[in-house]
């Protein structure tokens, strides 16, 4: 899964996270938390946190 972050003035890229990995049965069931928990972790990496800054 990749998420980019682009500057909506510039439409240049500004951030890319991205995750790999296999899912397994449970998983595919249950694809919301499955998608949540990636989103989660991927964004552990962006820069700012809300309210914050840099």
């Amino acid at each position: 899964m990749n998420i980019d972050v682009v500057d909506a003035s510039t439409k240049k890229l500004v951030w890319e996270g991205a995750i790999a990995g296999r899912l397994t049965d449970k998983d595919i069931r249950d694809m919301e938390r499955t998608v949540d928990d990636a989103v989660a972790n991927v964004m552990r990496g962006f820069p700012i946190r809300p309210g914050g800054k840099p």
